[in-house]
């Protein structure tokens, strides 16, 4: 606790009592990594100079520089390296500290680890770099630096994910404009056919949909599954996206590969509003998917009162069974 507040004299005094330096607690994290990841400089270097491991890892395989380069303290990260810390030391995770650093926007930390012989290019277990990190935490000073650094744009992660729909899920207009300026396609998918526009509809992003949208981003791309940037914005209840989409064209009848359309999703997800303007613009509350299950299946299953009280106003029949003969 006194290595967390920084309590130097409190600090020396228990080492002098017998305390541990290297003294673990539950999660594995020493003295050391608590004055880390506090920016606590000067208890960082007595405990070094008390044989404390600047390398050591936590039960995660963090160490302290990861800690340090999280929490954004430059001259902590600086005296690490000087005592023989990695800056390629990855956790259990695969993540580094510059993958830390860039995640918390901390540009002077990030540079200076990459000065250092951190590749802004390595990926952790799931294949995400450094930029992929920035452009999530919307950090534009970091992506821009990485990015002349030699980060690659439309690098992909396992999944397929670029920096680009990083950004559009995290909703930072100004990190996908500048992606797109520097050659990320808006039109890209991941593993699972998902583009930056059913990220940012399904989140209700609606600037960033709009700005998609006049890059060249089809509204009516369907992923793997068939399902649209509208069904992403009705599952979510982002009725000002909804509109958007259907306005430059999205078909609100369309069906994904199991036959549901995007008000089954908005039923599902119980967002009445949704609802009612799909109907509006021709949705129809009847319509079954591949397993026969309408709107109404949806809503009832998961207990939302209104819409399925709006829906029977509009036709639905209660009593109008599935596949398997079940009704709502």
């Amino acid at each position: 606790m006194a290595s967390q507040g920084g309590q130097l004299n409190v600090v020396k005094y228990l080492v002098s009592q017998g305390a541990q330096v290297e003294r673990g607690n539950n999660k594995g994290s020493t003295p050391l990594h608590d004055a880390s990841h506090k920016g606590h400089i000067d208890l960082v270097q007595y405990l070094v100079s008390q044989g404390a491991q600047v390398e050591r890892g936590n039960n995660n395989g963090s160490t302290p520089l990861h800690f340090a380069s999280l929490g954004g303290h430059l001259d902590v990260v600086q005296y690490l390296v000087s005592q023989g810390a990695q800056v390629e030391r990855g956790n259990n995770d695969g993540s580094t500290p510059s993958h830390f650093a860039s995640q918390g926007g901390h540009l002077d930390v990030v540079q200076y680890l990459v000065s250092q012989g951190a590749q802004e290019g390595r990926g952790n277990n799931d294949g995400s770099t450094s930029s992929h990190f920035a452009s999530q935490g919307g950090h534009l000073d970091v992506v821009q630096y990485l990015v002349s650094q030699g980060a690659q744009v439309e690098r992909g992660n396992n999944d397929g994910s670029t920096p680009l729909h990083f950004a559009s899920k995290g909703g930072h207009l100004d990190i996908v404009q500048y992606l797109v300026s520097r050659g990320a396609q808006v039109e890209r998918g991941n593993n699972k056919g998902s583009t930056p526009l059913h990220d940012a509809s399904h989140k209700g992003h609606i600037d960033l949909v709009q700005y998609l949208v006049s890059q060249g981003a089809q509204v009516e791309r369907g992923n793997n599954n068939g399902s649209t940037p509208l069904h992403f914005a009705s599952l979510g209840g982002h009725l000002d996206v909804v509109q958007y989409l259907v306005s430059q064209g999205a078909q609100v009848e369309r069906g994904n590969n199991d036959g549901s359309t995007p008000s089954h999703f908005a039923s599902q997800g119980g967002h009445l509003d949704v609802v009612q303007y799909l109907v509006s613009q021709g949705a129809q509350v009847g319509r079954g998917n591949n397993d026969g299950s309408t709107s109404s299946h949806f809503a009832s299953q998961g207990g939302h009162l209104d819409v399925v009280q709006y829906l029977v106003s509009q036709g639905a029949q209660v009593e109008k069974g599935d596949n398997d003969g079940s009704t709502p």
